[in-house]
C-alpha cells in the first residue's frame, strides 16, 4: 500500500499549502460584525481579538496581517503598505470596542483561532485543527443567519471561497485522504465457472467477519460468453467438450484482450485491488495485468505463500518439501502453479501420463455423467498417488475438483484449494489497506 500512502501524502501536502495560502493571504471567506467593524477572514477576526485582549505583542499580529495586506495591494493595484502602518485594517479603536458582541459569536471566534493555528501548524504536520476551525465558523455563521441574531442579517454572509477552504482543510488530513483513496473496493473478474466465482464471493463475505458486514465493496465482472470460450480452451482435458467442438480452434489472444478490457473497466470503476478466481485465466495473468495501476493478486502466488507460511516439514529428514498439483491438462501445461511454487523453494510433483489418463481425466468424465461417487473414488486414487510420491500436500487446481470430496474425508487435510488461498490473501490485503500498512 505504499502507493496509496504516497498519493495521500502528496494530496495532503498540496491541500495544506492551498489552505495556508487561503488563510494567510486573507481570501474573503465570510462577512460578519466584529470588534474592528466588519471582518471577512479568520485572520481579521483573530487579529482584532488579539489586539483587544493584548494577548500578543503588536508585532506578532502585524506579521499575521501583512501577507494579506501585501496580496490585497497587488490585486487592487494599490501602493504596497508599510509594515508599521496597516491603515486598511480598522484596528485603531478595537481596545475600546464592546467585547460582548464577539462573545455572542463565540463559534466564529473560536473557529477563527483554530483555522489560523491549523494553517500554520499544517505546514509542519497536517491535522484536524483546520477542519474543526472551518466547521465551527460555518456553524456559527449559519446559526447567526437562521436565528437572526444580528440586527441586520445583511451583515452576515458566507462567500463561495469558503467551500475551497473547507475542501482543502478536509484533504489536508492524511488519514482521511487515504481512506478516500483506499475505499478498498475490490474488482473481481469472473472466469470459467460461475459457481466457482460465487463460492469465492461467499468465502470472502463469510471470512471477512462473522456477520459479513465488514466485507469490502466489490465490483464483479462476469461474462457467460467468456466462460464458454475458457471452457473451449480446456477442451483437450475434457473429451466430451472436445467431441462437441471438434475442429474448433480458438485463438487465446481474443480471450486475453477480453480479460484485459475487463481489468481496465474495473480499474476505471475505482477498484483498488483486482482478483481473478479462475485457474485457466491465470495462464495469461502477466499479459492481463500488464500496465495495471493497482495490485492484481495471482492465485499461484497466494497458494505458494500460504504453503510457505504453513512451515511444512519434509516427510524425510534432509529431503525437499514437495507439493503435488492436480489440474486439467491446460492448467498444468500453462505451468504457472509450478513456477510460483518453485519460486518459494518447493519441488513440484505432477501426475504422470498414466495417472492423468486413468484417474484425473476419467474423474472429470464421471462428473459429466453425474457419477459423483465414481469421480470421488478416482480423485482419491489420484491424490494418493501423489502422496505416495512424497508430496507433503496436494493442490486441487480445478473448479470441478475443489468440492468433490466430502468434508469428513481425511484426504482433505492433505489438499489445498487455491481459491481459498486467494480469498484469504484478498482479505489480508483489505485489512492492510485499512490499517495503512
Amino acid at each position: 500500500m505504499a502507493s496509496s500512502k504516497k498519493w495521500a501524502s502528496i494530496i495532503s501536502s498540496i491541500a495544506s499549502c492551498v489552505y495556508f495560502l487561503v488563510i494567510i493571504l486573507q481570501v474573503p471567506l465570510f462577512r460578519v460584525p466584529c470588534t474592528a467593524g466588519i471582518c471577512r477572514t479568520p485572520i481579521e477576526v483573530t487579529s482584532s481579538q488579539l489586539i483587544a485582549c493584548e494577548l500578543f505583542p503588536l508585532v506578532v499580529v502585524k506579521a499575521l496581517l501583512y501577507p494579506g495586506a501585501f496580496a490585497n495591494a497587488l490585486i487592487k493595484n494599490r501602493p504596497i503598505p508599510r509594515y508599521d502602518s496597516l491603515k486598511l485594517y480598522n484596528f485603531t479603536n478595537v481596545k475600546a470596542a464592546d467585547a460582548i458582541s464577539e462573545l455572542q459569536r463565540l463559534e466564529v471566534l473560536a473557529g477563527s483561532y483554530l483555522s489560523v493555528a491549523g494553517a500554520l501548524l499544517g505546514l509542519i504536520k497536517p491535522g484536524r485543527m483546520s477542519l474543526c476551525g472551518m466547521l465551527l465558523i460555518v456553524w456559527g455563521l449559519v446559526r447567526e443567519i437562521i436565528l437572526r441574531k444580528s440586527t441586520s442579517t445583511t451583515h452576515v454572509y458566507i462567500y463561495p471561497a469558503m467551500s475551497i477552504a473547507l475542501f482543502s482543510a478536509f484533504l489536508s488530513i492524511t488519514k482521511d485522504v487515504r481512506r478516500i483513496i483506499r475505499s478498498c473496493r475490490l474488482g473481481i473478474i469472473g472466469g470459467l465457472s460461475v459457481n466457482s466465482t460465487l463460492n469465492f464471493l461467499r468465502n470472502l463475505v463469510n471470512w471477512s467477519s462473522r456477520d459479513g458486514e465488514s466485507c469490502p465493496p466489490f465490483v464483479l465482472c462476469s461474462d457467460p460468453a467468456l466462460s464458454k470460450e475458457l471452457l473451449l480452451i480446456e477442451r483437450p482435458s475434457f473429451p466430451y467438450v472436445s467431441r462437441k467442438n471438434e475442429g474448433t480452434e480458438l485463438d487465446p489472444t481474443l480471450i486475453v484482450e477480453n480479460l484485459r478490457s475487463k481489468r481496465i473497466y474495473l480499474e476505471n470503476s475505482g477498484s483498488r485491488c483486482i482478483v481473478m478466481p479462475c485457474h485457466i485465466s491465470h495462464s495469461w495473468h502477466d499479459q492481463i495485468s500488464e500496465g495495471c495501476s493497482v495490485p492484481f493478486l495471482h492465485m499461484g502466488e497466494c497458494v505458494a505463500r500460504e504453503l510457505k507460511e504453513a512451515k511444512l516439514k519434509p516427510l524425510e529428514a534432509g529431503s525437499p518439501l514437495q507439493i503435488g498439483v492436480l489440474a486439467t491438462y491446460a492448467t498444468l501445461k500453462a505451468g504457472f502453479y509450478q513456477e510460483k511454487l518453485r519460486n518459494e523453494g518447493f519441488e513440484v510433483v505432477l501426475p504422470d501420463k498414466a495417472t492423468m489418463e486413468h484417474t484425473v481425466i476419467p474423474a472429470f468424465e464421471a462428473l459429466n455423467r453425474k457419477d459423483t461417487e465414481g469421480a470421488q473414488n478416482l480423485l482419491r486414487i489420484a491424490v494418493q498417488v501423489l502422496l505416495v510420491r512424497a508430496a507433503n500436500a496436494v493442490i486441487l487446481a480445478s473448479d470441478d475438483l475443489r468440492d468433490l470430496l466430502p468434508l469428513d474425508d481425511p484426504l482433505l487435510k492433505k489438499c489445498i484449494d487455491p481459491m481459498d488461498a486467494l480469498a484469504w490473501s484478498t482479505i489480508k490485503w483489505v485489512q492492510s489497506a485499512k490499517e495503512g500498512t
